[in-house]
């Protein structure tokens, strides 16, 4: 990180002797001065008038007083301390009291000062609590280079002051970190070696250096291949970084979710997801939540509703891998028998971009199965299934927009819903449910709003063909050759051809 040497008391110091030195040695001396300095000399009683004139709110004599170049230089020192003292009195007031009594130029202390600030507050200028003006880094900055401009001229390349005043035009401005990432990127450099090779690396530290470092993670995570792994992945899962405000009112964190989200067509892959989900959490959880309304609630709910897609497909791998694997643990050879095709028929629904999300439920059983698997905990959402008959058992809720299923693993039927079954599927504040909410009380509230009830099929040589055609008679078109193996395929269409599409009846 870019680090800038701490200013703590300024003494009276001779400016001639700072003509030609770097912001390091330069600090150094300003250091050592304030290591000198007596309690009684002018610098330290013009600190405390002003501390006095504060604590009265009484500034009258504040404009005489500022004609001292040592008060000028306590006043900016205490800005640049800050705390409650330095962020009260700094305000265009007192700087148009200063800017006004060290006319025509400021002396090159107070010059300092007031260059840390703007480098180390930067967009926090605009904090209303600190100023109460309209765009005052704008302001700011152009109360800068107007300084800049009249500093007289040092043929210096070591004088920071000096790189400034030829660079004020773009380098003291709002607009200066995207420009620096911006020169950056055009000249393929690292950004601490291009602040460097400018003689600003010292300096150019706090804020200004945040949004400079995270415009540059930004830009590079928009031209990157979408899911790859890459170096600036890793900086941006700091919470240091990702925590840090950007700009309108967005965290630098929220600022990459929308870029990654909006860029990935479909799930971007291992890398990319590690790093949303690390800093986002999983979105399948209560919009009451805090992480939810930190997180996802300002990426909108069309990122959120993307982002619930792609983990669609993990909650698929894991709810077959339960069934499969339960298959052979417990040498149920029915469950193995039918495993192939119930893999395939949800395959086939994902493959053909139907799935728009998914809830898993799991038994504790079943949950210690797939965590023995993965040799892991279960970094997922999940929903328990909390009574003894439904331990072992694996259930999967799917909304594929048109229809929506909820399946289970044994025994447990595949249950169709041509419109959402109940607010308890879909309500992620819920987090367990038993073998009768799921096959009772939903089946019932589905029954109330819609005056229907949900289609619930066995498990059985014929169970895909039942919904095939339950689903085509009510107007859905599926590639029915995705939702089978070939033979089962073949099978298929010997004993009943092609399904005929009904036309869609208002639901």
């Amino acid at each position: 990180m870019l680090k800038l040497p701490s200013f703590s008391h300024v003494s009276t110091i001779f400016e001639s002797s700072l003509n030609t030195v770097s912001w390091v040695t330069l600090t150094k001396k300003v250091k050592k001065a304030q290591e000198d300095a007596g309690k009684g000399d002018a610098f330290q009683e013009a600190k405390t008038a002003i501390e006095r004139m504060s604590g009265r709110a009484d500034f009258s004599g504040l404009r005489t007083l500022l004609k001292k170049r040592s008060a000028a230089r306590a006043l900016s020192q205490i800005w640049v301390e800050g705390g409650s003292l330095g962020d009260a009195l700094f305000n265009v007031k007192l700087l148009m009291f200063l800017i006004e009594a060290q006319a025509p130029r400021l002396g090159r202390i107070v010059l300092i000062n007031l260059v840390t600030i703007y480098f180390k507050k930067f967009d926090l200028l605009n904090n209303p609590s600190s100023a109460a003006t309209k765009n005052f880094l704008g302001y700011y900055a152009g109360l800068l280079k107007d300084q800049l401009a009249l500093l007289p001229e040092k043929d210096s390349e070591m004088d920071v002051l000096q790189t400034l005043k030829k660079n004020k035009d773009w380098l003291i401005s709002p607009n200066a970190p995207s420009e620096v990432v911006s020169r950056t990127r055009a000249n393929n450099q690292d950004l601490d070696d291009y602040l460097e090779q400018l003689g600003i690396r010292d300096i150019a530290d706090g804020r200004f250096s945040d949004i400079c470092r995270s415009s540059y993670y930004l830009e590079t995570l928009k031209e990157i291949p979408v899911g790859a792994e890459d170096p600036v992945l890793h900086e941006l899962q700091k919470s240091s970084v990702y925590s840090a405000p950007y700009e309108e009112g967005k965290t630098i964190g929220i600022a990459a979710l929308e870029i990654m989200i909006d860029r990935a067509t479909e799930a971007p892959g291992d890398s990319w997801e590690k790093m949303i989900f690390s800093i986002a959490g999983d979105p399948r959880i209560s919009d009451r939540a805090k992480s939810y309304r930190e997180w996802w609630t300002p990426l909108g709910s069309n990122r959120v509703q993307k982002v619930r897609s792609w983990l669609a497909k993990a909650d698929l791998k894991l709810f077959l891998r339960a069934v499969e694997e339960y298959g052979f643990v417990s040498g149920n050879h029915e469950l193995q028998r039918m495993f192939p095709d119930r893999k395939v028929f949800l395959e086939g629904l994902l493959s053909q971009g139907v799935i728009r999300n998914t809830r898993l439920m799991l038994g504790d059983t079943a949950k210690r199965i797939l965590r023995n698997i993965l040799d892991e905990d279960l970094n997922t959402s999940y929903v328990r299934l909390t009574d003894s008959q439904m331990s072992d058992k694996s259930v999967i809720y799917v909304d594929c927009g048109d229809f929506h299923i909820i399946e289970g693993s044994h025994d447990f039927k595949i249950w169709i819903y041509l419109n959402k079954p109940s607010e308890l599927v879909t309500d992620y504040s819920t987090n367990d449910f038993t073998w009768h909410i799921l096959t009772k009380t939903i089946p019932k509230s589905y029954w109330k709003t819609f005056n229907k009830s949900p289609v619930d099929i066995i498990h059985n040589k014929q169970w895909q063909s039942k919904v095939i055609k339950h689903l085509a008679d009510n107007g859905v078109d599926l590639d029915i050759e995705q939702l089978f193996t070939k033979s089962g395929y073949r099978e298929y269409l010997n004993k009943h051809g092609i399904p005929v599409v009904k036309p869609r009846v208002p639901r």
